[in-house]
């Protein structure tokens, strides 16, 4: 583990995924990400890639190959070299034998995770070390805390975007993406978070729209900010669990098409990058 600080926060970070597991807020002696428990889910933050969502059996086409890849890919499973200096931690993994097997590319992942006041930058970059085209996509997974979360009340926090429209949804159906849409609309800027918001699973907002957004306790009390430039920006909370976080998600890349058949290559919300490129994605996570 890795700890960042700065007299108002203190973050601490594995190795193992480069996955956050606290932002704990020392003037207020609050933590602020969920901890983790097998009973609603056992994660934390963790980092999706080589893709974001679900697959098809379990498998992508790569060059008319098929290769076992799991939802949300093998990102999460990496040991992360790392390093820290004046506030920044920076954490690096590479391809393996493990991972050619399933991705048969080679790659450098960074993520960075840098501490300024009351705000955590995360930036991931992805650079494609090998020849070819390398696709890809990535994407964060926090989950916040729902303070004085009781299962039976209706309404257990809120949610605000910076479009007027609210979170404009893909339905996803069995994991995957659809075209059938559906519309949450602010009241007074406001989305309330209920037992029923994530009836259809993940909402997976698919315009490139949402730049900000910001996550209100039940007293409509903000306590965290995200702000991220992505084209996709998910949110999630299991179904039917009544469980008392809330995922904010900024991702490069989607779960498939539920209609698709095809290659890795051709998969909406794709990332493509030749050898020796690079890819950087940031968000920053700004606690209230």
């Amino acid at each position: 583990m890795e700890t960042l600080a700065n007299g108002i926060l203190e973050v601490v970070v594995s190795e193992r995924g480069a996955e956050l597991q606290s932002i704990y807020k020392i003037t207020s002696h609050r933590e602020y990400l969920w901890q983790g428990d097998a009973k609603y889910w056992g994660k934390r933050s963790p980092l999706l890639f080589p893709i974001v969502g679900n697959v098809h059996d379990q498998t992508v086409l790569i060059n008319g190959t098929k290769y076992p890849m799991t939802r949300h890919g093998f990102g999460q499973k990496l040991i992360f070299r790392s390093s820290v200096e004046d506030r920044l931690l920076h954490l690096t993994a590479t391809d393996t034998e493990e991972t050619f097997s399933c991705y048969p590319f080679h790659f450098l992942l960074e993520v960075l995770y840098k501490l300024s006041r009351n705000t955590l930058t995360v930036t991931l970059r992805v650079t494609h070390t090998g020849e070819g085209i390398m696709p890809f996509q990535i994407g964060n997974h926090p989950a916040f805390n729902l303070p004085s979360y009781q299962a039976e009340e209706t309404i257990h926090g809120y949610l605000s975007c910076n479009t007027e429209n609210g979170i404009v949804s893909n339905i996803i159906q069995e994991g995957f993406l659809t075209n059938e849409v559906k519309n949450y609309v602010p009241e007074d800027g406001l989305i309330p978070i209920t037992n029923h918001l994530f009836e259809y699973d993940t909402l997976v907002d698919t315009r490139g729209l949402i730049e900000r957004t910001t996550l209100y306790d039940k007293k409509k009390k903000p306590l965290v900010t995200i702000k991220a430039h992505t084209p996709i920006t998910a949110f999630w909370s299991p179904v039917q669990k009544s469980a008392p976080f809330l995922c904010i998600e900024p991702w490069q890349g989607c779960s498939e098409d539920i209609d698709f058949q095809g290659n890795m290559n051709d998969r909406r919300f794709m990332n493509l990058l030749k050898g020796g490129e690079t890819f950087e994605s940031s968000m920053q996570i700004i606690i209230e």
